[in-house]
């Protein structure tokens, strides 16, 4: 896939998620299904950025995530194109970097308002039950 239209990548600015995130996400589900092929040549940063008006570096960390964990591959001068080892594997790790990463974050800004690590602890197991029971 070396055209791509508006739904490519798609975003929701409302989302309690990172827009980051929400760009990983999709390339991984993309790649899942087969929407993108090993070989397949992603758009630059810029024009990802541009397209979603979001800022540059918001992309260039979901493309550096998508790197770490070998579902895409950047090369300048060449570009960035999705692996020829793209495996379950290699999904599992985004998804669970993602996660982390997502927690990780969203912990930190809990900190830094003065929450406990003891009030953190007993939301997310309140909002994880309050899930549960919504099924």
């Amino acid at each position: 896939m070396t055209d791509w239209g508006p739904d490519l990548f798609v975003i929701d600015k409302g989302s309690s998620l990172p827009i980051y995130v929400q760009l990983v996400n999709r390339i991984e589900a993309l790649v899942k299904v087969g929407a993108l092929r090993p070989g397949d040549r992603l758009p630059s940063i810029r024009s990802v950025a541009e397209h979603l008006r979001v800022d540059y570096n918001t992309v260039a960390k979901a493309y550096t995530e998508l790197d770490r964990v070998g579902i895409i591959k950047t090369a300048r001068g060449i570009g960035t194109h999705v692996t020829a080892s793209m495996d379950e594997e290699a999904l599992q790790a985004a998804r669970q970097a993602t996660l982390h990463n997502t927690l990780a974050s969203a912990i930190r800004e809990l900190v830094s308002l003065g929450y406990t690590a003891e009030e953190i602890a007993a939301t997310f197991q309140s909002c994880m039950r309050e899930l549960e029971q919504q099924g």
